[in-house]
C-alpha cells in the first residue's frame, strides 16, 4: 500500500512529499478560542433573551427562553466557528468552492442523493431488526400534517447540520491532519477528532447553572472542552469514530464534499424524524439493538464497522493514493 500523499488535500501550497503542523495548531487555537468567545458572550444573550422575553413577549423569544443555558453556549460556540471560517479558509488556501471539494455540476448532485439515500438505507436496516427484535412503539397517531412537518424540518436540519459539518470537518480539519500527518493516520486521528466533538453534554452532578453569572460560560465551557471524558459512551463514540472513518474514506475516494454531504444528511435526517416517532420498550436490549437514537448498541456499531471494512476496502484496494479518477 502506497502512503505518498495527494496534492489536492494538502494545505498551504506544500508538496506531497512536505508536512506541516501549521494546521493542527491553528485548529488548536480556533477549538479554544471558540469555547473562550462562547463563555464570554453566551451569558449576555442568554439575560438579553430573558429580559425580551419579560418585556415583549412572543412565541419565538418565549420559546427560546425556555432553553437551558448550555444550549446557547453551544449554539454561540459553532456561531463562532462559522464566523471564524473565512478566516482559516484563507490562511488554508481554500477560499474558492472548488479547492475545498465543491463542484456545482448535476453529477456531483446526483451523489449527493445518491449518498443521502445510502446513508438512510443504512440506518433502516438498523431500525428494522430493531423494530422485529424490540417490539418499538411507533407513533402513528400522527396526523398527515403534523408527519409532513416532522419530515421536512428532517430534511433541512439534515442538509444544513451535513453541510457545515461536511465543510468543517472534511473541508478543512481532515486536510490539517492530512497536511501534518501520512494518509492513514490522518483519517484516523481526524475520525476520533470528529467523534470526541459531539460529546458536549456537562455532567449531570455538575450541572450547576440554574442561576446565571458572568462566569457560567467559563464553567460549562471546562465541561465541554472535557466531556468526551465526563460522558463517555463507548458505543456512541464508537459509532460517530466509524461515521468520520467512512465519511474521511468517501471524501478521499471521490475528491469532492457532496457525496459526504449526501450521506451525512441521510443520518442526520433519519434520525430526526425516527427519533420523534419510534420509542424504545424494551430497555434491557437497548445494549445489544440499540435506542431509537439509533448510534448506541452492539448492533448498530456491527453495521457501522461492516460498512468501514467495505469503504476502506475499497479505497486501499484500487491502490486510491495513485489513482487518476475517483472510485467512489
Amino acid at each position: 500500500m502506497c502512503e505518498q500523499r495527494e496534492h489536492q488535500f494538502l494545505l498551504f501550497g506544500l508538496s506531497y512529499d512536505n508536512k506541516s503542523w501549521r494546521g493542527v495548531w491553528m485548529l488548536t487555537g480556533m477549538l479554544i478560542g471558540t469555547l473562550l468567545i462562547a463563555a464570554i458572550i453566551s451569558p449576555w444573550i442568554y439575560w438579553g433573551v430573558l429580559a425580551w422575553a419579560k418585556v415583549a413577549p412572543n412565541e419565538l423569544v418565549l420559546y427560546l427562553a425556555e432553553k437551558d443555558f448550555p444550549r446557547y453556549f453551544d449554539r454561540l460556540r459553532w456561531l463562532s466557528v462559522i464566523l471564524l471560517l473565512p478566516w482559516v479558509l484563507k490562511h488554508c488556501g481554500l477560499l474558492s468552492w472548488s479547492s475545498l471539494g465543491y463542484s456545482f455540476s448535476f453529477r456531483e448532485w446526483r451523489l449527493a442523493i445518491k449518498w443521502f439515500g445510502i446513508g438512510l438505507a443504512m440506518l433502516i436496516i438498523v431500525a428494522l431488526i430493531q423494530v422485529f427484535t424490540m417490539g418499538l412503539n411507533i407513533q402513528l397517531s400522527f396526523s398527515s400534517g403534523q408527519f409532513t412537518d416532522i419530515l421536512m424540518i428532517g430534511i433541512i436540519s439534515g442538509l444544513l447540520v451535513a453541510f457545515v459539518e461536511e465543510t468543517v470537518f472534511r473541508g478543512v480539519v481532515f486536510r490539517m491532519f492530512y497536511t501534518a500527518l501520512n494518509p492513514t493516520i490522518a483519517v484516523i486521528i481526524s475520525a476520533l477528532f470528529f467523534a470526541a466533538i459531539h460529546f458536549k453534554k456537562i455532567p449531570e452532578s455538575m450541572a450547576m447553572y440554574d442561576v446565571i453569572s458572568i462566569g457560567s460560560g467559563f464553567y460549562v465551557g471546562f465541561w465541554v472542552l472535557f466531556s468526551v471524558f465526563t460522558t463517555f459512551e463507548i458505543f456512541k463514540f464508537i459509532n460517530l469514530f466509524f461515521a468520520g472513518l467512512m465519511l474521511n474514506f468517501l471524501f478521499l475516494g471521490s475528491r469532492s464534499l457532496w457525496p459526504c454531504i449526501g450521506l451525512h444528511a441521510g443520518w442526520v435526517c433519519f434520525r430526526s424524524v425516527y427519533h420523534k416517532v419510534a420509542e424504545t420498550n424494551n430497555d434491557a436490549l437497548v445494549f445489544i439493538w440499540g435506542s431509537e437514537m439509533v448510534i448506541d448498541g452492539v448492533f448498530p456499531a456491527f453495521i457501522m464497522g461492516v460498512f468501514v471494512l467495505a469503504f476502506g476496502y475499497r479505497y486501499y484496494h484500487a491502490n486510491s493514493f495513485l489513482r487518476s479518477k475517483s472510485i467512489f
